[in-house]
Formats: C-alpha cells, structure tokens, sequence
C-alpha cells in the first residue's frame, strides 16, 4: 500500500482509471422491479395514487411533502427533475409506479454518484422489489465505471 509525504496510509495508484460517462437515462429492470427515468406526467398520477397511504413520517427527512394536492405533488415532481446532476427514476411493480429514487450529486470527474430523495409507497416498503430498486441503482453506478456510491 502506497504512503504520502506525511506517511499515511492511501492505497494504491488508480493506473489508467477515467471518469465514467454521465449515466445514460435508461431503464433498468430486475426479477421484481423496473426504474425508469420518472417522466411527470407519465408516472405522477400513479405515483400519487400509491402515495395516498404514505404516513407522515415519510417526508420527515425529505425537503418536499406532503402535499396539499396533486398539483402540488406533480410541481414537485418536475422541479426535482430539473436539476443537471439529477437522474429521477420511478419504481415500476405490476406495471404500476410504487415510487422513486434520483442519482444525485452525480459527478463523473470523481467517480461519485449519491443516491436519495428515496420515496416507497407503503406498498413497497420493506418488499424485494425495494432491495432489488436500490441494488440495481447501485450496481449500475458500478457498471458504469463509478467508485464510490453515496448514500445519505
């Protein structure tokens, strides 16, 4: 293992590493699931259906919700689409959006992707779809060359 000038441990030189391309908005499907990139009009309606239940502690640590209304709740949606370093997906079970995740904070000069504005319906939540929504966004960081997944 390699060792800087101050002597502390750093690992190894990365050699012909390169940054990974932006992550393509694709679908990724799974055994129990599908993500697709979240298209407002598309996947709202049925995002607020599936939402309907969500209990009050769903959005305690999100920066949006609840929602006083479906208006409301598709302005959110387009808004947290919007930004560069964004990639929204929807949550497809049965064929029906149960909820949604973004790769955020993406950043392929570092190799990083973060991960969160995580949202399950109550239907989803604790479910192998769930665990097999969050491995294929993560495997598909790593497929694409990243090295490090953020999770916050």
């Amino acid at each position: 293992m390699a060792s800087n000038e101050a002597g502390q441990l750093v690992g190894d030189a990365l050699g012909d590493w390169r940054p990974p391309p932006f992550p393509p908005a694709v679908a990724l499907q799974g055994a129990t699931v599908g993500l697709e990139p979240l298209e407002h009009e598309g996947h709202g309606p049925g995002l607020w259906r599936a939402l309907q239940e969500a209990p009050l502690e769903t959005w305690t640590y999100m920066t949006f919700g609840p929602f006083r209304g479906y208006d409301d709740f598709a302005a959110t949606l387009r808004s947290i689409a919007e930004p560069d370093d964004w990639l929204l997906y929807a949550i497809i079970v049965d064929g029906e959006p149960q909820g949604f995740a973004a790769y955020l904070r993406i950043n392929p000069g570092d190799g990083v992707i973060e991960i969160g504005s995580i949202v399950f319906s109550p239907a989803l939540q604790r479910t192998t779809p769930a665990t097999e929504a969050m491995y294929l966004m993560i495997r598909n960081i790593f497929d694409l060359g990243y090295r490090r997944c953020e999770w916050k």
